[in-house]
């Protein structure tokens, strides 16, 4: 069991919601045992669920919506059949839900016994494709729905392929280092933020591109440890321990463009400044995988009105405030 469980389940409650989340450092050596430091989003995701025990069928109705009550994706999955979908079978949405509910009957084989249909929908507070947690999320709340403990969830599923740091965000709820130890023990360690002060110079820019972080992830774990990686582990380590307590601007970003350079030569990749933005006036820092999803802006002069402007010049029209995407309200 993970050191960090510490939110009990209401099995009577049928409706919760967890936080998505930002990997601020730590991105890729986390998997080789680096500390990571990663923050919850004021977005994140809802689940309901109601048994109808009238109906005939033993089945789960599943409804996925985002904001604006829009239903971005549905099915029906036969439970006695083993979750075998009504359609889409092969979708990666749907292997990915089966895969869930089929971990969920094996933790719990008393939550699908009744007959009649389950109807589970799920509300995101963003846009499925930005690569904020929508399957983190997704996964601390379907197993409070059925009270059994996350992780466990994760591992039975089949889905732990990353670190888990993205579940240690959503299960806490609040700003954590994490790092795995010995590949098996998953350690997560709440940690208070002094970014009040200029979190709201920096914005959150999203690359118009969902990276495939499994893909990513499985590249990233086939590679051999070498001296530069040891190395490199210690000194994002560092940064992940000091970035938390720092208050002023110009530091934080000096650290973030450390971390950006270290890991620069362990991907033996350009930064991402480098390879599109050589032009912009400031920092700017990967978060998750490289190349894809959501990077973090700090301006030069500590106007967001300059970051703003220049991302959505060049066609990246989802700039958003970083200081309000952080939940510093701690559930």
């Amino acid at each position: 069991m993970c050191p960090f469980y510490n939110r009990k389940t209401n099995p009577l409650k049928k409706s919760y919601w967890s936080p998505g989340k930002l990997m601020i450092t730590g991105e890729y050596l986390v998997l080789k045992g680096g500390l990571a430091m990663a923050v919850p989003t004021v977005l994140g995701q809802e689940i309901q669920c109601t048994h109808d025990d009238s109906r005939p069928h033993h089945m789960v109705n599943w409804i996925a919506k985002v904001k604006g009550d829009i239903a971005w994706y549905s099915n029906q999955f036969l439970i006695d059949n083993d979750f075998e979908p009504a359609e889409d079978a092969n979708s990666q949405r749907t292997l990915f839900i089966r895969s869930l509910l089929m971990g969920v009957n094996a933790l719990n084989s008393e939550f699908f016994r009744p007959n009649g249909v389950y109807s589970i929908t799920t509300h995101l507070d963003f846009d499925p494709s930005w690569g904020l947690g929508s399957s983190s999320s997704l996964i601390a709340n379907l197993a409070y729905i059925a009270d059994i403990e996350p992780f466990e969830l994760l591992f039975e599923s089949s889905l732990n392929k990353g670190s888990g740091y993205d579940l240690a965000v959503s299960i806490l709820g609040q700003p954590i280092n994490y790092h795995i130890e010995e590949g098996l023990f998953h350690w997560a360690e709440p940690v208070e933020l002094a970014w009040k002060g200029f979190a709201r110079h920096c914005r959150l820019v999203f690359l118009n591109r969902k990276q495939d972080s499994h893909l990513e992830v499985s590249r990233f774990i086939s590679k051999r440890h070498q001296d530069h990686q040891l190395n490199a582990i210690e000194e994002i380590n560092h940064i992940s321990k000091r970035i938390p307590a720092v208050s002023d601007y110009r530091e934080f970003c000096d650290l973030l463009y450390q971390h950006e350079q270290i890991m620069g030569e362990v991907l033996k990749k350009k930064c991402i400044k480098e390879q599109l933005f050589p032009d912009f006036p400031g920092v700017i820092k990967s978060l998750g995988a490289w190349e894809g999803d959501f990077i973090l802006v700090c301006p030069e002069n500590e106007n967001p009105q300059t970051a703003e402007h220049y991302f959505m010049d060049k066609g990246y029209k989802i700039v958003m405030d970083f200081g309000k995407m952080i939940d510093y309200e701690w559930k």
